[in-house]
C-alpha cells in the first residue's frame, strides 16, 4: 500500500508558500486540552533550491496520501527551526500556542485604583470567548472564536492586566471540567464533553510493542471536598466594604465506603464570587478525585486494525490484555506518532504525569 506524507507551508497570515516533500524524522503529538507539537528534519539544500526559509510563526500542515485520498494529520506553527549539519531541525507547536504570551494590557484602572476588570455572571465558554475577542481587538492572536457548546454554570471572575491569556483559558477549562480544541482553520471551540466511542479499535497483547504499564493509584483518592472563600467588595455609597463568606461541601458515600474517608480542600479560585459557581466546582472536583487514578502508557504498531489516524484525544478505545487481565473501554489522553518507525506511543486513562519544566535563568 502506497502511503506518502508531505507538508504545506504558509505565512503567519496563512498565505500559501509551498509544499515540501523531502524531509525525515517526523514525529507529532496530539494532547487533550493542550497544545501539541511536531518535530522533523529537512535538508538545507532542499529549502535553498525552493528559495524557502523556515521562520518562527509560519503555519504548517502535515498531510498523508493513502489510496489516492488526502488526510490532514497535524497543523500548527513553526516554533524553533535550528540548523544541524546539513539539515534544519524544526520544532512546531499547535495553534493554541498563539494564545500564549498575551496579556490584558487594555484593562484600565478600576474604582479601587487597580489594573483589573471583573466579569460578572459569565458562563465559562462565554467568558473565554470574551477574553479572546477582546485581546484580538487590540492585536489579533490569529485564533478566532467559533463553536461554543457552553455549560449552564455561571461565574464572576477577576482578570488582572498582567494575566496570561492561555493560562487563564487553562484555569477556566479546568474549573469548568470542560474541553477546547482549535481546528485547522484556527477556530477556537469550547465543549461540555468531547470524544467519541471508538471501541472497535483495540490495543491487545498482539499489537503492543515492548514493555508497557497500567497503573491504578488509590493514594490520590479524595471523596470529601470542602471549600471556603472570603472576600470584601467596595459598594458605592457605603463607608465600609461588604464582606462575603462562601462555603461548600460535597462527598461521595460509595467512595467513602470503599476506600475510607479522604478529605481535600478544593482548588477553587479566589476570583469566584457566586455560591452556585463554588458549589459546581466542588462537585466537579469530587467527580474528578473520588475514583483511583488510572494511567496506561503503551506503544502500538500502526495498522488498519489500529488506525491512529482515525483517533483523536478524548476518544474511547478498547484495552484488552489477557496477560494483565484487563478488558475495558479507556480514554485516549495523548499520543505521539512516529512516522519513521510507524508506531504510536499512547497515554490512556484519566491522568497524565508530566515532568516539571526546568527553570531558565537569563543573563545580560
Amino acid at each position: 500500500m502506497d502511503i506518502k506524507y508531505y507538508f504545506k507551508l504558509y505565512t503567519k497570515d496563512h498565505d500559501f508558500i509551498d509544499e515540501l516533500y523531502i524531509f525525515s524524522g517526523v514525529e507529532y503529538t496530539k494532547t487533550l486540552n493542550g497544545i501539541g507539537n511536531m518535530t522533523f528534519n529537512i535538508p538545507i539544500n532542499y529549502l535553498s533550491q525552493k528559495e524557502i526559509e523556515l521562520c518562527l510563526g509560519q503555519h504548517i500542515e502535515l498531510y498523508m496520501i493513502k489510496d489516492h485520498k488526502e488526510q490532514l494529520l497535524w497543523y500548527g506553527v513553526v516554533n524553533s527551526p535550528a540548523p544541524s549539519q546539513n539539515d534544519i531541525n524544526c520544532t512546531c507547536l499547535g495553534y493554541a500556542s498563539l494564545l500564549q504570551n498575551r496579556n490584558f494590557t487594555y484593562i484600565e484602572l478600576d474604582s479601587e485604583n487597580e489594573w483589573k476588570k471583573t466579569y460578572y455572571s459569565k458562563t465559562y465558554g462565554n467568558l473565554i470567548f470574551t477574553l479572546i475577542n477582546e485581546i484580538n481587538k487590540v492585536h489579533p492572536t490569529g485564533i478566532y472564536t467559533y463553536s461554543n457548546q457552553d455549560t449552564n454554570l455561571v461565574t464572576d471572575r477577576v482578570i488582572n492586566w498582567d494575566d496570561d491569556l492561555y493560562e487563564k483559558i487553562q484555569e477556566f477549562i479546568e474549573d469548568s471540567n470542560c474541553y477546547f480544541t482549535i481546528d485547522e482553520n484556527r477556530r477556537f471551540n469550547f465543549y461540555k464533553s468531547l470524544g467519541e466511542n471508538k471501541n472497535y479499535y483495540e490495543i491487545t497483547d498482539y499489537n503492543i510493542l515492548g514493555n508497557w504499564d497500567y497503573t491504578i493509584d488509590q493514594t490520590q483518592i479524595y471523596n470529601v471536598i470542602n471549600a471556603r472563600i472570603f472576600f470584601e467588595e467596595t459598594i458605592e455609597g457605603q463607608d465600609e466594604p461588604v464582606q462575603t463568606i462562601l462555603t461548600s461541601h460535597a462527598e461521595d458515600i460509595n467512595s467513602i465506603n470503599m476506600y475510607g474517608r479522604r478529605e481535600k480542600v478544593c482548588d477553587s479560585s479566589s476570583d469566584i464570587k457566586l455560591q452556585e459557581t463554588l458549589d459546581a466546582q466542588v462537585a466537579e472536583e469530587l467527580e474528578t478525585y473520588k475514583d483511583p487514578l488510572v494511567s496506561c502508557n503503551v506503544k502500538v504498531g500502526i495498522s488498519d486494525v489500529f488506525n491512529i489516524f482515525d483517533i483523536e484525544p478524548g476518544d474511547y478505545i478498547t484495552l484488552n490484555s489477557i496477560e494483565k487481565q484487563i478488558n475495558q473501554s479507556i480514554r485516549v489522553l495523548e499520543y505521539t506518532v512516529n512516522l519513521t518507525d510507524n508506531i504510536v506511543s499512547i497515554s490512556l486513562g484519566n491522568s497524565i504525569f508530566r515532568e516539571v519544566m526546568p527553570k531558565i535563568y537569563r543573563f545580560k
